[in-house]
C-alpha cells in the first residue's frame, strides 16, 4: 500500500457511518460494488485514486478535503472496561491485523466527578452512565495526535455508531449532566 492511502479505510468507514449510510447505500450512491466498499474500508489493498474519488464524492466531499492528520488519528476500538465517567480501557485496531490491547483513554475536553472522596455518589452515577453507553461496544476513537494526559492516558473523542450516524460520547455525557466541559 502506498504511503498516501495508508490508514484511510477507518476514516472512510467513519465518514460513511457518520452520514448514517450502510455499505450497500454508499455502493449504490458511488457506483462501486459492495465488496469494493468493504475492501476500501477494511483492507490494505492498493486502489486507484478514481475508486477513492467515487466513494468520497458519494459522501458529498472532495478527496482533497480529507486531511492526512484526520485519517491518521481515527481508529476502530472495542471497549473493555470503564473506570469512571471520563476514563476507559479499549483494544485499538491499528489495521493490518495489528492491535493495541487494554489501552487507557481519557475523554478529552470533559471532566467527570471522581468515584472516590466527596463526589463519590456523583462519580459512580457518571461512571455507570458511561458504562451503559459504551462498555463492551465497538466505537471509533479520535485521538489528539500522539498527545497524552498527565497520567499517561491517550486523550480521545469517543464516537458511538447510532442509527442517524454517530454520537459524540464526550458531548453526550455533558448534555446528560454527568460531566462538564474542561480544558486541561
Amino acid at each position: 500500500m502506498d504511503e498516501d492511502s495508508r490508514g484511510i479505510g477507518p476514516l472512510l468507514k467513519f465518514e460513511r457511518r457518520k452520514a448514517g449510510w450502510s455499505q450497500s447505500e454508499i455502493a449504490k450512491k458511488s457506483g462501486l460494488t459492495q465488496s469494493t466498499i468493504s475492501l476500501l474500508e477494511n483492507s490494505d489493498s492498493n486502489f486507484r485514486i478514481r475508486t477513492f474519488e467515487q466513494y468520497v464524492s458519494a459522501l458529498g466531499k472532495k478527496l482533497n478535503l480529507i486531511s492526512k492528520d484526520a485519517e491518521l488519528y481515527h481508529y476502530n476500538a472495542q471497549v473493555q472496561s470503564v473506570y469512571d465517567g471520563d476514563t476507559c480501557r479499549v483494544d485499538i485496531d491499528l489495521g493490518m491485523g495489528i492491535w493495541i490491547r487494554n489501552e487507557k483513554l481519557r475523554l478529552v475536553r470533559i471532566n467527570a466527578p471522581e468515584v472516590t472522596g466527596d463526589s463519590k455518589a456523583l462519580g459512580i452515577a457518571s461512571r455507570d452512565a458511561l458504562r451503559e453507553q459504551i462498555d463492551g461496544k465497538e466505537i471509533i476513537i479520535e485521538t489528539i495526535k500522539d498527545k497524552r494526559g498527565k497520567y499517561g492516558r491517550y486523550l480521545a473523542e469517543i464516537w458511538l455508531p447510532h442509527n442517524d450516524g454517530f454520537i459524540n460520547i464526550n458531548d453526550e455525557l455533558v448534555a446528560q449532566g454527568f460531566a462538564i466541559y474542561k480544558e486541561y
